[in-house]
């Protein structure tokens, strides 16, 4: 889940003051709250089952099909996700982001605190005050829409450098979230032909 922190139109309307969409099938749900954080928002509708998109969160070997090579997951309340994205990553390395899970809806939303990160991350040092939200949404039984969210944006410079990474690499998340969820469903669907046709 490549830094977690991830043009389809929301479902519902977006807040005054929100951010312009970006190219793409990423919706920008973005806004300055009225005490002056930002929220960063983005969101993506995906041809894949809401159980497949729980897992690609959660799931230490569904996010190492998609995202990193090394992902370690204790899925409860005060529980952790860590990731690193080299095969020679180990549990606990100091470059590794890791995420304290303060709560979850199984299949539904994931609340995240973070709590570690690369050292190369513009604006690391006020990471630890983010904390992500993962919504998601089933529409009906193949289409499911993802919400990433994140909370605690201040304006100072770090802040604003985390913020500017993230405004580019969470939709990229998302849609290499789509990518690989629906590249999946392709190569399954055409395996279930080649089958047949035997």
């Amino acid at each position: 889940m490549r830094w977690f922190g991830f043009a389809v139109v929301l479902l519902l309307a977006q807040p005054a003051g929100a951010a312009e969409l970006p190219a793409g099938n990423v919706s920008n749900g973005s806004l300055t709250q009225a005490d002056g954080t930002r929220l960063l928002q983005h969101a993506i509708t995906i041809d894949a089952p809401a159980e497949k998109i729980w897992a690609a969160f959660v799931d230490p070997k569904a996010i190492r099909e998609w995202s990193a090579p090394m992902a370690v997951v204790d899925l409860r309340q005060g529980g952790y996700i860590e990731e690193e994205f080299t095969k020679e990553a180990k549990l606990g390395s100091p470059d590794n982001i890791r995420h304290k899970i303060i709560s979850y809806l199984p299949g539904h939303l994931l609340v995240l605190q973070n709590e570690t990160a690369p050292s190369g991350l513009p604006g690391g040092a006020r990471f630890k005050d983010l904390v992500l939200i993962v919504e998601i949404e089933s529409l009906d039984k193949q289409h499911t829409l993802v919400r990433l969210s994140q909370t605690g944006y201040g304006n100072d410079p770090e802040f604003n450098k985390l913020y500017a990474f993230f405004e580019t690499h969470n939709p990229e998340l998302l849609e290499a979230l789509k990518r690989a969820l629906e590249n999946t469903k392709s190569a399954q669907a055409a395996a279930g032909v080649a089958n047949v046709a035997r």
